[in-house]
């Protein structure tokens, strides 16, 4: 197993939610760092273990994972070839008539899927979901097919017609802006779309997908990989991924202060302060080292070498100063492709901390949320099936226990 022990540094403020209580309540996805009660050490004389529950800021490691899928699927886009959504659903309509021929129930419930979790999905990050739900008038296979070729003709009236829509006024608007989307709508061949339920990877397959995934491949004249490179990387529901992260918990409570600050909203009218519209805005002040482990289960058992070799190679080649370790260098000590694609993976994301061009949470545009590594990082390499010693790293003043626990599971001797 390959652990990285990360501290990073925000260099801007981290907008602050509430108690864990209060997200199970509340929409507050915008949200980076969470309160929660947890001990933390303050010595012998504070309590009989030298622990004190306290309230403590915490960055979720759904926050972190979600960065990195974030910033894993824009990577990919780049190098991806793409499609748009129009072009694949006339393929669709061509491999549904040959595959599934007279299977008039399977086409209809193939239209129907697609409707519902892909054309409908994608519509309401465009559209009101009171002229979105105008798509369920399709409600079988010809119907489908009618509203394709009517929206790639450009027949505006003709998509009206076919979804119950005014020919005139809001309901011929709210048709262009249905043939604008599914003209401009890209689909990549690399990488699904997380947010549509219908465009992200799902196991086991249904039949509809397997439709999807048919005209994608045809349409490109590709074969598809799936699940796609990122779900691959880093999981789906069914799919079990092999790099967790844990929480990034303060290294210090005492240098993680929580500070709040009064926001006001300006009339766009008069040009001064709205009456009622200010807020208040909790964040934890810059220059907090949060710490947190990205934890591989890298097979071992066919390395080459001693494990402390393997970790210097790896760390070399995950440091992007470091010139003199290549993947062919990883190949010689025994590590599959498929674990080089992961440290490929790792690395891009560590090396984007270093140069500070990660953002995470909400209130980007107030420029929230700006994390770099802090000074460097630490590679620890353990086989599973070797029991180590028990680790029992000196707790630290100020540190959280669950951050001790995460070093004495994960950490190395040195971390």
């Amino acid at each position: 197993m390959l652990t990285i022990d990360v501290t990073i540094v925000n260099v801007t403020e981290l907008h602050v939610g509430g108690s864990v209580i209060d997200k199970m309540t509340s929409a507050m996805a915008d949200n980076v760092v969470s309160k929660i009660y947890a001990p933390v050490y303050r010595g012998p004389s504070a309590s009989c273990d030298g622990y004190v529950y306290e309230i403590v800021p915490v960055i979720p490691s759904s926050s972190i994972k979600g960065v990195l899928r974030t910033f894993l699927e824009d990577h990919v886009r780049m190098s991806s070839r793409s499609i748009t959504l129009l072009e694949v659903l006339k393929k669709v309509i061509d491999v549904a008539e040959r595959d599934l021929r007279d299977d008039e129930v399977a086409k209809d419930r193939v239209a129907r899927d697609i409707v519902d979790r892909v054309l409908y999905r994608v519509l309401t990050q465009f559209l009101d979901e009171s002229l979105a739900k105008h798509i369920y008038s399709i409600k079988s296979f010809s119907d489908l097919k009618a509203f394709i070729e009517a929206a790639a003709g450009t027949s505006i009236e003709g998509v009206a017609e076919r979804l119950g829509l005014d020919r005139t006024g809001v309901g011929n608007y709210a048709a262009k802006v249905i043939v604008d989307t599914l003209k401009s709508f890209q689909l990549y061949k690399d990488v699904c779309y997380t947010v549509v339920e219908g465009l992200a990877c799902e196991l086991p397959l249904p039949l509809y997908k397997l439709v999807l995934l048919r005209a994608i491949s045809e349409a490109l004249n590709e074969e598809i990989e799936y699940p796609c490179r990122v779900c691959k990387y880093l999981g789906l529901p069914g799919y079990a991924s092999r790099i967790s992260i844990t929480n990034a918990w303060p290294k210090n409570v005492d240098k993680a202060a929580i500070l709040a600050r009064t926001h006001i909203a300006i009339d766009r009218i008069t040009g001064t302060v709205a009456q009622g519209k200010t807020f208040d805005v909790e964040y934890v002040a810059p220059g907090t080292e949060f710490e947190f482990f990205i934890v591989y289960r890298m097979h071992t058992k066919n390395l080459r070498t001693s494990l402390d070799e393997a970790k210097n190679r790896v760390k070399e080649f995950l440091d992007q100063d470091s010139q003199s370790r290549s993947e062919d260098s990883l190949r010689e000590i025994g590590l599959h492709d498929y674990d080089i694609e992961i440290l490929k993976v790792l690395k891009k994301f560590v090396n984007e901390l270093k140069n500070g061009g990660i953002q995470i949470g909400g209130r980007k545009t107030w420029s929230y949320g700006i994390v770099k590594l802090w000074n460097t990082f630490k590679v620890c390499l353990f086989d599973l099936a070797e029991l180590r010693p028990p680790r029992e790293p000196t707790p630290r003043e100020g540190e959280p226990k669950p951050l001790w626990e995460l070093r004495r599971v994960f950490g190395c001797e040195d971390c």
